[in-house]
C-alpha cells in the first residue's frame, strides 16, 4: 500500500460535501384568501439531495422559515458502510493500488449532521432566490483500509479499522427556486469550511519481530509524509513531503502484534454543488 490513509481522509472530505436544498414562501403583501390556507402559511420544506446519491452520498434535509428573509435547516447525511466508492477511479488518478496485496478492499461509511442558518438576500424574502447560509457540520466516518509493508522481500499487510470525527464551520452561497405550486430545487452553489479532525484507526496481526516492526514504522512514516511507494524501495530524501499530508497523522504506535495511527488534525472542505428537490408542506 502506498499513501492510503491520506487518500481516504481526503476523499472523505470530498464525498461529505455534497449536500441539499429547497423551498419558497409568498411576500408579505400576498393576498390571503379567507376560504383556504395561504400559500406563506407553508412554512416548511423537506429536501433530497439528488446530486450526491451518485457517491453514494444519502442527504435529507429540512427548512423552515422564521422570519421574512431568515430561514433555519438541518441536514442529515449518510454513507452506508461498504467499498470505498470510486475505488477504480482512485486507483488511476494516483496510479496506486488501494487494494491489500491479500486481497482487502478499503471500506468506509459516515454519518453527519449539519445545521445552519439562511440569509435570503433577494426582494421575494425567505424560502427563495440566492441566499447566505452559515453552518457548522459534524461528520463521523468509519473506514477500514489495508497497508502494504515488506519485510526481507515478503509482502505483508496490516489492517487498519477505527473511526474519525470531524468538526468543521463554513459560510455557504447557494439559491432555491419555485418549480411548481409545491416543489422546489435547492442549489448548493459553495460552501468552504474548516476545522479539525480527530480519531484514531487499530490493526492487529500476527507477530512482528523488530524487522518488521521497523518496516511497518517506515512505511507508515512513508504514509504520513504523502510519499509513494515501499519503505526502502526508494529514495526519499530529496521529495519535499506536502504539508497537508505531514498534519493527517498526529502520531503513531507499533508494536510485535498490535499498531495504532492517531489523527488530530486540521480539516478542510467543501460543500456545495448539490441538487436539493424539495417539497414544501
Amino acid at each position: 500500500m502506498k499513501k492510503p490513509f491520506i487518500i481516504y481522509l481526503l476523499t472523505a472530505c470530498v464525498l461529505f460535501s455534497m449536500p441539499s436544498f429547497g423551498r419558497i414562501t409568498a411576500s408579505s403583501h400576498f393576498y390571503q384568501d379567507s376560504t383556504k390556507p395561504a400559500l406563506s402559511l407553508k412554512s416548511n420544506i423537506l429536501k433530497i439531495n439528488v446530486a450526491s446519491l451518485v457517491f453514494k452520498n444519502i442527504s435529507f434535509q429540512y427548512e423552515r422559515k422564521v422570519s421574512t428573509r431568515i430561514s433555519v435547516a438541518a441536514n442529515v447525511h449518510f454513507i452506508p458502510y461498504g467499498k470505498l466508492p470510486f475505488l477504480t477511479t482512485l486507483e488511476n488518478i494516483t496510479d496506486e493500488s488501494l487494494v491489500g496485496s491479500n486481497g482487502d478492499i478499503p471500506k468506509l461509511g459516515s454519518f453527519g449532521i449539519t445545521p445552519e442558518m439562511r440569509y435570503y438576500i433577494g426582494k421575494k424574502g425567505a424560502l427563495q432566490g440566492f441566499y447566505l447560509a452559515p453552518f457548522i457540520n459534524y461528520t463521523n466516518y468509519k473506514s477500514e483500509f489495508p497497508v502494504d509493508f515488506k519485510v526481507s522481500g515478503v509482502m505483508l499487510t496490516s489492517l487498519f479499522s477505527g473511526n474519525i470525527s470531524t468538526l468543521t464551520g463554513g459560510l455557504m452561497l447557494g439559491a432555491q427556486w419555485k418549480l411548481s405550486k409545491s416543489f422546489y430545487l435547492d442549489w448548493w452553489i459553495i460552501g468552504p469550511n474548516y476545522g479539525k479532525a480527530k480519531g484514531d484507526v487499530n490493526a492487529t496481526y500476527a507477530s512482528l519481530n523488530n524487522d518488521g516492526k521497523a518496516a511497518l514504522v517506515g512505511q507508515i512514516e512513508n504514509i504520513k509524509s504523502g510519499l509513494l511507494g515501499y519503505y526502502g524501495e526508494k529514495n526519499f530524501s530529496t521529495i519535499k513531503p506536502i504539508p497537508l499530508f505531514s498534519k493527517a497523522i498526529d502520531s503513531y504506535t507499533v508494536e510485535s502484534s498490535s499498531a495504532q495511527i492517531k489523527t488530530n488534525a486540521p480539516w478542510a472542505g467543501l460543500r456545495g454543488f448539490g441538487l436539493n428537490l424539495g417539497f414544501r408542506f
